[in-house]
């Protein structure tokens, strides 16, 4: 509804000021930078479909001319045309390939989440500030902990707190060497009782693979 209201005021004011210039002024020389607000807004929120907004400030601008007997050629007020029909398809069409690019990212999200969260080895993964971000399934039955108990947590509740930093050095320690058959680190569930697992870490970086975005862990109970 806000939409609305919004780019009503705006094409009121873009009415406004085509017709002090060619009824009061009497020339067609406009301030035509401002019509295009309501056109980039409206393309932005509704795509190829926000186009109309730009045909409607065109068509104004020709009638108001045609209405004012101006001495002058339709040829400026057509190119006004063109110029906000182009514009509002071109942010239009934009906005869309942005929104489709995200929805398919939101899916590829979901399915590796759900993929995550149905896997039978315990996962976890932090920030780059060491808040953890995800815990599935498998973890919550090793550990007893719900997710909505560690996520935004340290990842470091789940170690023993007089073992932390040594469990630390061991993970800072994986993750530089890259080991790949994993390395033992052993874990504190909520009940108090210890398990030992048996780690393989991972980071994730962005797109300038220097950007580090996550750590994922995945452990395997080789608790006797």
């Amino acid at each position: 509804m806000y939409k609305k209201i919004i780019l009503t005021i705006l094409l009121l004011l873009c009415g406004g000021i085509t017709y002090y210039s060619y009824f009061l002024l009497h020339t067609d020389f406009i301030f035509s930078h401002i019509f295009y607000i309501p056109i980039v807004l409206a393309a932005f929120w509704w795509g190829r479909k926000g186009i109309w907004i730009g045909a409607c400030l065109g068509i104004l601008l020709m009638i108001f001319h045609f209405f004012s007997n101006l001495n002058t050629p339709f040829l400026s007020d057509a190119i006004r045309f063109v110029m906000f029909v182009t514009i509002g398809l071109i942010v239009g069409l934009l906005r869309e390939n942005a929104l489709h690019s995200e929805k398919k990212l939101k899916e590829t999200q979901d399915y590796l989440n759900n993929l995550i969260h149905c896997a039978n080895a315990p996962i976890v993964v932090w920030d780059r500030d060491g808040k953890i971000t995800l815990f599935n399934t498998a973890f919550e039955r090793l550990t007893g902990y719900q997710t909505d108990e560690v996520i935004g947590k340290p990842f470091t509740i789940l170690f023993d707190q007089n073992a932390k930093d040594k469990s630390l050095k061991k993970i800072e320690h994986a993750l530089k060497n890259q080991y790949e058959e994993g390395i033992e680190i052993p874990i504190l569930c909520k009940n108090g009782k210890e398990r030992i697992l048996l780690w393989n870490f991972a980071k994730v970086y962005a797109s300038d693979g220097e950007t580090l975005i996550a750590t994922i862990g995945q452990g395997q109970d080789i608790t006797l």
